[in-house]
């Protein structure tokens, strides 16, 4: 018998307190809130936790270097996470530098550094199927070639700071290879100077990137803060903070190609400033840019200028048959209205700075506000469910009753019966991260015992694959087949039986996954 792990069951409940307020950890935990753990990267400490619903800690990994911005768990349940590295040249919000990566436990695998003198990574990563790393790396460029390109020469110091996205193979235990490049340098178009690089009408040339769109001479004058990856597509969407809008760009080109114009926008929104063709921005500081579902974009958009009208956003690009993104007159189209998830004048989820937002599977809307660490999970119609408020910041884990919780560039949740899970010891760890807590009536129990119901019989023969499952309960289950990169293949429905041949799919390591409402269990299966 294989070992099977317990899934972990959330009884809702209130909170009880005595003597003072709570004013960080666990604040609100009801009844239909995604049943999972949050991975809470404090932008301001050294530490990154995994906790439960009821804010107690599953897992830490402890780096030398403060978050450079982001971290993730990988399809095996390790976190890759980008510090903060030692390197003088570039000083911004947002520095990186360093990328590394530990075990479930908190052993170092790698320590990779993206920083020299002339690049430097920053703000966030993106995690590729192949185990690649996608990175944004700010780019030095001296005054004299800037001016060469077409820069406006008062809206530059001694240099200017441009972006490349990478997309880096690591190689253990320091090193990496870069076997993709997108260079923002070869997209650029000016219409200041005549006489240098890149000369042309900006309005007439929406794929391409005016090189003078700034207020002023910031090195850091796009600075891009957010990526994301799209396997179907093959595309990589961008979230460049000081343009407010969004860019796609096209993965499935080699370097250099990327180079040429092929390496042009696929599609950009938000902000019509930027191509000279209306005024009045759409978005304004937005960050966490992904895609979805039907080629749509999800974002959280800080409105930073106010910072008390921040929004989540699905956006809608307008597709042909060939998949190509539709432009008319110079302009990107939209299948429809941007459609508005979460407002701020609804509830309050105001962050002029960082943020991001995720939709659980179960249409529940996940949303951390990282100017103040509010790690909050809505549902589709806008009822609180659940509500963490920071508890760490620039000195470590802070006081229960303390007004300040830190920030937080990004949070995520991942499903409690996620297959990355499958075999990690998910006992409590701790039973808070905050100092002095007060006691809290969060419950959580165990399943039924999951090696009585449920057994697995895998037999093999010349001629078939076969996985005969078979299991005691009454409830009807859910069958799921997975890749190892966590992607649904198939499923199906069954009640006490199911036969499942592998024999039409490839030589492989495949995720079995069984789902009913009191059982969860999943089991890798090898294909030769």
């Amino acid at each position: 018998m294989p070992k099977i792990i317990p899934s972990l069951i959330l009884f809702a409940c209130g909170l009880l307190c005595s003597g003072q307020d709570r004013t960080v950890g666990l604040l609100v935990n009801e009844e239909g809130v995604t049943d999972g753990y949050v991975l809470y990267v404090p932008i301001n400490y050294t530490d990154t936790y995994l906790i439960n619903n009821c804010g107690q800690v599953i897992n830490v990994w402890q780096s030398d270097f403060l978050p450079g911005l982001a971290g993730y768990l990988d399809n095996e349940a390790n976190l890759v996470r980008s510090g903060n590295g030692t390197t003088n040249q570039f000083q911004a919000a947002g520095r990186g530098g360093i990328i590394e990566k530990w075990n479930w436990r908190s052993e170092l695998l790698y320590r990779l550094e993206l920083h020299n003198d002339n690049y430097c990574q920053h703000h966030d990563i993106e995690l590729l199927p192949n185990g690649n790393i996608l990175a944004i790396l700010w780019e030095r460029i001296e005054k004299e070639e800037a001016i060469d390109n077409g820069r406006n020469p008062a809206l530059i110091r001694n240099e200017i700071w441009s972006e490349k996205i990478v997309e880096i193979k690591p190689i253990l235990p320091d090193s990496f290879e870069v076997v993709w490049e997108w260079r923002l340098m070869d997209h650029i178009i000016q219409d200041f100077d005549s006489t240098r690089l890149n000369f042309g009408e900006i309005a007439s040339h929406p794929k391409k990137i005016d090189f003078n769109y700034a207020s002023n001479d910031n090195r850091d004058w796009v600075h891009i803060n957010s990526i994301d990856y799209s396997l179907a597509l093959d595309q990589i969407v961008l979230s460049p903070r000081n343009y407010d809008e969004i860019w796609v760009i096209d993965h499935s080109i080699t370097s250099s190609e990327a180079s040429t114009e092929k390496g042009d926008l696929l599609f950009r929104w938000g902000n019509p400033a930027t191509t000279r063709l209306a005024s009045g921005k759409l978005l304004d500081g937005q960050h966490d840019i992904e895609f979805v579902e039907d080629g749509a974009f999800l974002l959280f958009n800080n409105n930073s200028e106010s910072g008390i009208e921040s929004s989540i956003l699905k956006i809608f690009p307008e597709i042909d048959a060939s998949g190509n993104y539709m432009i008319e007159e110079d302009t990107f189209k939209l299948a429809g209205p941007p459609e508005f998830l979460l407002e701020n004048r609804e509830v309050d989820i105001s962050s002029d700075i960082l943020s991001n937002i995720e939709i659980m599977e179960n249409g529940n809307i996940f949303v951390n506000s990282g100017a103040r660490t509010d790690l909050r999970e809505f549902s589709s119609d806008g009822e609180l469910l659940w509500h963490y408020k920071g508890t760490v910041s620039l000195f470590g884990p802070i006081l229960q009753g303390a007004m300040i919780s830190g920030q937080c560039f990004r949070a995520d949740k991942y499903k409690s019966d996620d297959v990355r899970f499958l075999g990690k010891d998910l006992s409590i760890k701790a039973e808070n991260i905050e100092l002095q807590p007060l006691e809290i009536d969060c419950s959580i129990g165990t399943s039924v015992d999951e090696e009585v119901l449920l057994e697995w019989h895998i037999r093999k023969d010349a001629q078939q694959k076969l996985v005969e499952i078979s299991t005691s309960l009454n409830d009807e289950c859910e069958l799921i087949l997975m890749d190892m990169n966590a992607q649904k293949i198939c499923s199906d429905r069954f009640r006490k039986t199911k036969t499942f041949c592998f024999d039409d799919f490839a030589t492989g390591i495949y995720v079995l996954c069984i789902k009913s409402k009191s059982l969860f269990s999943a089991k890798k299966i090898f294909l030769n």
